[in-house]
Order: C-alpha cells, then structure tokens, then sequence
C-alpha cells in the first residue's frame, strides 16, 4: 500500500511540474514587448523604418494625401513611402511624425484628422505598439495639371 501511496504521490508531482512548465511556455509565447515579440527562441525588434513605411502607406491611402515630404522644397512623392515620416519607438509606445502634401480643393484639417486614425490603426495593428501621436504637418498643396501640361511631361 506504501507504494500505490507514494507512485500517486510521485504521479501528482509530475502533473504539478507538467502544468507549471506548460503555463511558463505559454506565457513567453504570448509576451509582447514594444513591436519586439519574445518567445521561447527569442526576440523580435521592429525597426523604425518599417514602422516608417507602414505609417507612409497608412497615409497614402487616404483620399485627398498628394504625397510624401521630407522637405518644403523637396518634390512631392509617392514612391519612396517612408519619406516624410520620422518615427520615434521606445520599447512599448510609438509617436509619428508624417511631412506631406495635401491635394488642392481639399478640407485639410478633415483629411489630416483621418491620416491620423488610419495611420494610428495601422501601426497598432501591425507592430502591437501604442502609438502615443499622429502628428501631421502639411508641407504645400498639389495643384491639378492641366492636360496641356500633362502632355508636354
């Protein structure tokens, strides 16, 4: 009888250590920490940059968003997407800073306050950081080409 009690003793312990270890494990699957997953195997660090592109693409998705700039005098564009856009990451928070112009005939402050919402979306979706601020600073406004100056490009 000794041994049925001490094999259950030893059957329970087991159970005990199995549990113990399998909710360790589930915990470093599931721990997040500023755009970097941790797991069991390691670190995930997103880098600004792509923080930058996804914020760039976020933008340019919005009707009204004639592109990117990294400058008042710098051409409008919209094939380098992280151009315009300054990010600043910490370990669990992001702010966003996105340079850009607006196309002409626009309600800015409305166009703007929706970059801000995809923008913030976006970023949160993708990376898991909080970001903190979608700060927009519009750098000019697009005029419309005429289609004689269409044709002479």
């Amino acid at each position: 009888m000794n041994e049925k009690k001490k094999d259950k003793e030893k059957e329970g312990a087991r159970e005990e250590v199995k549990q113990t270890m399998e909710e360790k494990v589930e915990d470093l699957a599931t721990t997040e920490t500023a755009g970097s997953l941790s797991s069991g195997l390691g670190n995930i660090r997103i880098s600004d940059n792509i923080i930058a592109k996804i914020a760039g693409l976020a933008a340019l998705e919005v009707d009204g968003v004639a592109g990117m700039s990294s400058g008042i005098a710098e051409a409008f564009s919209r094939k380098n997407i992280s151009r315009g856009v300054k990010v600043e990451a910490g370990d669990q928070e992001a702010m966003i800073n996105l340079y850009m112009t607006m196309d002409y005939g626009v309600f800015i402050a409305e166009v703007a306050k929706e970059v801000q919402q995809k923008v913030k979306k976006a970023v949160e979706n993708l990376t898991g950081l909080k970001v903190t601020a979608v700060n927009i600073f519009v750098q000019g406004v697009q005029l419309p080409v005429s289609e004689s100056e269409e044709k002479k490009n």
